[in-house]
Order: structure tokens, then sequence, then C-alpha cells
């Protein structure tokens, strides 16, 4: 019997829930500002969001992925352009 590999990538790239869940984290950090910086991660059940110069962390439980990445996609865009009056849209929790 043949055992399926495991998949940590999705066909946009990004990390699947089963990579997050093994530990992988995505990131992504400004060229100019090393301190502006992003990353999802999975820790207790629960998909963290953490910008550390914008001040923002998001938690989402585990079975809300979607709504992880839609944080996630704003704030890389905040991140690649340096917005720092960067405001979360379209999220209610």
């Amino acid at each position: 019997m043949k055992t399926k590999e495991p998949v940590f990538y999705d066909t946009k790239g990004r990390l699947t829930k089963y990579a997050l869940a093994c530990g992988y984290c995505e990131n992504i950090e400004n060229e100019e500002d090393k301190n502006l910086r992003l990353s999802m991660f999975v820790e207790h059940n629960h998909i963290h969001v953490k910008s550390y110069k914008l001040n923002v962390w998001e938690v989402f439980n585990f079975n809300e992925l979607s709504k992880a990445r839609k944080i996630y996609n704003q704030l890389r865009t905040a991140v690649i352009f340096k917005d720092y009056d960067f405001k979360i849209k379209g999220i209610t929790q």
C-alpha cells in the first residue's frame, strides 16, 4: 500500500494547515527596515498573525485559517510598502 506524501504548500505557495500544525511559520520582512516583519504560526491550536512594528497581533481558532490568511495578506501589503498607518479592513471576529 502506498502512503500519501504530506503536502506543505498549496497551489499559491502558501503553507497548508498541515504545515502550520507541524510548526512551520510564514514570515516576511521589509527589505529596508528589518524590524518591520510579519509572521503567521500555530501555537496551542490557535493561528497567530503577528506584525512586530505595526503592533498587530490577531489570534484565530485553528479552523479559521481563511480569516487568518485575509489578515496576513492585508498586513503583508503594509509590511512591503512600509504603511505604518495600516488599519485592518473587512474582518470581524
